[in-house]
């Protein structure tokens, strides 16, 4: 029971599935990471829930059930729905009492939010950069050392030194 209690309200998204990839534990952040509701998936299939599970998926989660370990930092899950989600995750084998691999424990966090905002970021970031370069106007970063880390193109003109030479 404290096992089980431990395993629901663990603050990560962990399932915890048999031979047959049928849900025997998974925690609440599991139900809520993946929309799922207050759904009980207690014996249902994995794959069931997941039907749009990609083959590369299924085949990893064969492996392992023979006895490897796999991880990813960031893979693209398209959904039923139409949505990409990014998750970070990690699926290994949980073994009995004998030390036969008894199923498989998936380890994961739906890191969409961080992708798109690191995306926005990039372009973000992209945008300053073009408008520095093209600008007419001497544009500079300084460290708080007092040390220059970027000075636009137009310093050249101004200055007459590249700005790598500025740098």
């Amino acid at each position: 029971v404290l096992f089980t209690q431990l395993f629901e309200n663990n603050s990560s998204a962990i399932a915890m599935l048999d031979r047959d990839l049928k849900y025997l534990l998974y925690s609440k952040r599991w139900l809520t990471d993946y929309g799922l509701g207050e759904r009980d998936l207690h014996g249902l299939s994995h794959y069931d829930v997941f039907p749009e599970i990609p083959q590369r998926w299924r085949d990893l989660h064969q492996r392992a059930l023979a006895g490897e370990v796999f991880s990813e930092e960031e893979d693209p899950f398209d959904r039923a729905d139409g949505r990409r989600d990014w998750v970070r995750w990690l699926v290994r084998p949980w073994y009995d009492q004998t030390g036969a691999i008894a199923g498989l424990i998936m380890f994961t966090e739906v890191i969409t939010a961080r992708k798109e905002a690191a995306e926005k970021l990039r372009r973000s970031e992209e945008l300053y950069r073009a408008l520095a370069n093209q600008s007419l106007d001497i544009i500079s970063r300084v460290t708080p050392d007092l040390k220059i880390s970027y000075i636009s193109p137009a310093a050249t003109r101004a200055l007459g030194y590249t700005p790598e030479e500025l740098i």
